[in-house]
């Protein structure tokens, strides 16, 4: 199973020495980041989720990648953790699938599931009074999940008791046509958290264009660059940065102030992705909490020796699970 939890936290992938390749080079099916336009959204509001997957495999692969949804609205769950919401998926087996589950277990869902990168819900008028109290905040909240998979295949649902083992389980396979279970390159399952607050905001960090060489990318038609014809470590950079506005830069929630006076801001940083070529970090940090913006955030991306046509991905992110995505294809001659 591979979880990764693309809008709200960072999933630890080998990485770096050892022969390994960076997390940022895509080779699979990857959820590059699920964003919802109300990050933090009032009971009743209609919220809507985008997930921004890419199939990165080896061309030849066999099966398309498709975005599927659980319809299925977790509001509220114990100690707001997710996997306390997989019981309302399948099921379980142990009272011989009479749990309540939406549906039973060793079913192909896929026909069941609604489809697209796209999914419109609205947040419930008792998200908030419907959580446990919380001492010591500036304002109570509520939470809800959503989940989705992006699979090369299609989705069936998996015998697993819930009382078993630690709880985290997903109880969802991705299967080829002929039945077989398909591999962590083929599928990601992740899961989209909205809070609901009646004062607070978030709106996701705007992005006014990318940079690349210094140039405005113009990100339908990408850019074109010469293959790397030196063997040297560093060589042939070609430096990248998305250009933020100030007012990017929001208010941490509640507004909160340090002892030395100095009010706190969001955190924001770009994460980036390529299918070609290599990268100087997987991130870059953007505006500092406490200082704002961050000088020299540049990343490096190298071209490779080969001629080929790739794709550069940047995600920006706040602190406060608000998230952009521009992405645009780079071509090596």
């Amino acid at each position: 199973m591979r979880l990764r939890t693309i809008l709200f936290l960072g999933v630890a992938l080998a990485c770096g020495e050892g022969g390994f390749d960076p997390q940022s080079k895509i080779e699979s099916v990857r959820v590059l980041v699920a964003s919802a336009d109300e990050p933090y959204a009032k009971p009743g509001d209609t919220v809507t989720l985008t997930l921004d997957a890419y199939d990165g495999r080896p061309s030849g692969a066999t099966g398309a990648m498709t975005i599927y949804w659980l319809p299925v609205l977790c509001e509220d769950p114990a100690d707001d953790l997710y996997y306390a919401c997989f019981s309302n998926f399948v099921s379980s087996p142990a009272d011989g699938g009479t749990s309540g589950g939406l549906f039973p277990a060793n079913l192909d869902v896929s026909d069941l599931l609604p489809q697209g990168a796209k999914m419109t819900f609205t947040m419930p008028a008792d998200a908030i009074t419907n959580h446990a109290y919380v001492d010591g905040l500036p304002e109570q909240y509520g939470v809800v999940f959503w989940f989705a998979m992006a699979c090369a295949g299609r989705v069936r649902t998996l015998a697993i008791d819930p009382e078993a083992g630690n709880g985290q389980t997903v109880p969802l396979g991705c299967f080829d046509d002929q039945g077989n279970q398909l591999g962590p390159d083929d599928y990601v399952f992740t899961y989209m958290r909205v809070y609901a607050y009646e004062n607070a905001t978030n709106a996701n960090p705007e992005v006014d264009g990318v940079t690349f060489d210094g140039q405005t990318v113009d990100t339908s038609q990408g850019v074109v660059v010469p293959r790397c014809t030196s063997d040297a470590d560093g060589a042939c950079p070609h430096a990248m940065n998305v250009t933020i506005p100030d007012s990017a830069w929001e208010l941490a929630t509640g507004s909160p102030v340090e002892p030395d006076g100095t009010q706190l801001h969001e955190e924001i940083w770009a994460d980036y992705y390529f299918t070609m070529g290599d990268l100087d970090s997987d991130g870059k940090l953007l505006f500092d909490a406490r200082t704002g913006r961050v000088s020299g955030s540049d990343q490096n991306w190298y071209a490779p020796p080969v001629a080929g046509q790739g794709r550069l991905f940047v995600v920006v992110h706040d602190n406060r699970d608000g998230a952009t995505f521009v992405d645009f294809p780079v071509f090596v001659q």
